[in-house]
């Protein structure tokens, strides 16, 4: 195996380890056995469209794990694909599709890094390392059916630049951000609990009402019977559908509404 390919698989475990306790959690833990799949089949294949083939499998399945996305866009584009492979068989299919998916995946990270500047006046960097990667991996795909030679010539080049970023996936986590410009502060927290039940799952609504009662995510974890970390990604996926800073404003918030409560009663 090629020392420049065992970089890369190395370096793609960081991204999943960096962000387990995040909503895309499943999402990097996934691309880091894409990238192994996808050598592995490649190389003992042979054929020049198997790996191709193995991307399209590999990111229709990233493309569902991508949080907060409606089902019906992710069913709309895969059926999409599927009917352009129906009426569209030719020796470019694969490629054109195989284009068309990682562009659907890069234009989600697109929209995650534009909302961040728009909500927070802050460049978000994980989504714009994310978009880096799909786009460099749909140039590559047209560039391996259009011109073969330039792209072995340019392969390590590719390798190194996808390692960088996952180096930097690992190191600077969900979380960094750029500071550009201020914007106005919204309410600390929305004004009652139907606002704020409104936007939650059923799951995160017990997560949320236990964490009004104080309990701590380990004493929620025992009391639902599942994992720490689980109650940690709810927490920070209730977080940012608040349009808060960090879990420790839902906290406040939790307690605050329950201190209110209280006051009331």
């Amino acid at each position: 195996m090629n020392w420049l390919v065992v970089m890369l698989l190395i370096s793609s475990v960081g991204p999943a380890i960096r962000f387990r306790n995040h909503s895309l959690r499943y999402f990097f833990m996934i691309s880091a056995i894409t990238d192994l799949l996808v050598y592995l089949i490649g190389y003992f294949a042979g054929a020049s469209s198997t790996w191709i083939q193995t991307y399209i499998v590999m990111n229709t399945i990233l493309f569902f794990l991508l949080p907060e996305l409606k089902l019906k866009y992710k069913v709309g584009a895969v059926l999409f694909l599927v009917l352009y492979y129906v009426l569209e068989r030719s020796d470019v299919t694969f490629y054109v599709i195989g284009i068309m998916l990682m562009a659907f995946i890069g234009v989600y990270f697109l929209i995650e890094f534009v909302k961040a500047i728009k909500n927070e006046g802050s460049l978000l960097v994980y989504p714009f390392l994310i978009l880096l990667v799909y786009t460099i991996g749909s140039w590559s795909i047209h560039k391996y059916y259009s011109d073969i030679m330039w792209m072995m010539a340019t392969f390590p080049y590719k390798i190194y630049t996808y390692t960088a970023i996952n180096l930097l996936l690992t190191v600077l986590g969900p979380d960094f951000k750029i500071k550009l410009f201020t914007i106005k502060p919204k309410a600390v927290y929305p004004p009652d609990d139907k606002e704020i039940l409104d936007k939650l799952t059923f799951s995160e609504r017990k997560i949320f009402s236990f964490l009004r009662q104080s309990k701590t995510n380990k004493e929620i974890a025992e009391i639902l019977n599942i994992d720490v970390r689980t109650v940690s990604s709810h927490l920070y996926n209730i977080k940012d559908k608040l349009e808060l800073k960090s879990v420790r404003d839902l906290k406040k918030i939790a307690r605050d509404l329950n201190e209110g409560q209280n006051k009331q009663s």
